[in-house]
């Protein structure tokens, strides 16, 4: 049973995370937040400001929500914690190993929460029912307005680039078509604001069942969309929109959650799922690098 549950970070994830738990959880557990500034803006939540005061807290179960950079070394710090993971999980290949080494009876998982958005559910349900020659996925939008009180060129993209921080969209390609796409892909990159790495991803991959297109930027001030749309052989286009306003978006995280906590509390292979996400970790990183 999770008795303390402990959130790293305290950004807008942490944040939301953070007021998730008496939804999923029981009301009784202890929640506590690890983070660099030392202010305790809730008062349900108890609050540490170094790691080995955290962990001597003894938590478990554990949601790093922290930067990215940061990633590996907490995975590494929790290692025997049910550990939910903000994506990217790593963010070089050098960390991958971090994950592998995670402690084989607990959980692991990588917080790609679009696997649980009623939009994804009803395009892998349509893709078994229909044949398709094309499939676009477009997911834009504009850093400067991601966090308008910080400096965009100080953020998790501009150390990470486009890909691995809007990587929901690969992680959707990957659990669409696997490893094949890996092996066809072509991709164009572009930075087209005031920071080193890429702000915008163009990719085509000629697979066995249909072409797949992709635009994953965050430099264009006038586009703020997340879709799919494929084309049948027909010619008859489906879009997936899941920027709809009709979703609610905290839904996919509640949802999320709920699928942790089964696993948490049911017989379940926790070896073979932390292979999956070292695996998906591997060709999200690799995909970025092509």
């Amino acid at each position: 049973a999770i008795k303390k549950a402990l959130v790293v970070g305290h950004g807008s994830i942490g944040i939301r995370h953070l007021t998730m738990f008496n939804t999923v959880f029981d009301y009784n557990i202890d929640i506590a937040v690890l983070r660099r500034k030392t202010t305790e803006p809730f008062q349900f939540a108890k609050y540490f400001f170094d790691t080995a005061s955290a962990k001597n807290w003894n938590p478990d179960f554990v949601i790093i929500a922290s930067p990215s950079f940061t990633h590996a070394n907490y995975i590494s710090e929790f290692n025997d914690k049910h550990l939910l993971v903000e994506k990217p999980a790593v963010t070089s290949e050098k960390h991958l190993d971090v994950i592998l080494q995670h402690n084989k009876e607990k959980l692991l998982q990588v917080g790609y929460n679009y696997r649980y958005h009623p939009e994804f559910i009803r395009l892998k349900n349509y893709l078994s029912e229909n044949n398709i020659k094309k499939l676009k996925l477009e997911h834009s939008d504009y850093l400067p307005n991601w966090h308008p009180w910080e400096d965009y060129r100080l953020s998790d993209v501009a150390k990470d680039g486009v890909g691995l921080t809007l990587c929901h969209g690969y992680d959707i390609l990957f659990e669409l078509f696997g490893k094949e796409l890996l092996s066809k892909a072509s991709i164009h990159r572009q930075t087209n604001l005031d920071i080193h790495k890429n702000t915008m991803n163009l990719g085509e991959a000629q697979l066995e069942k249909c072409l797949v297109n992709w635009e994953i930027s965050c430099d264009n001030p006038n586009k703020h969309v997340f879709k799919i749309e494929t084309t049948g052989y027909d010619n008859v286009k489906e879009v997936f929109d899941f920027n709809d306003l009709k979703y609610t978006r905290n839904d996919t995280f509640i949802n999320q959650l709920k699928d942790v906590k089964r696993k948490i509390y049911a017989e379940f292979d926790y070896e073979k799922q932390t292979k999956k996400e070292y695996e998906r970790a591997k060709e999200i990183i690799t995909i970025c690098k092509l």
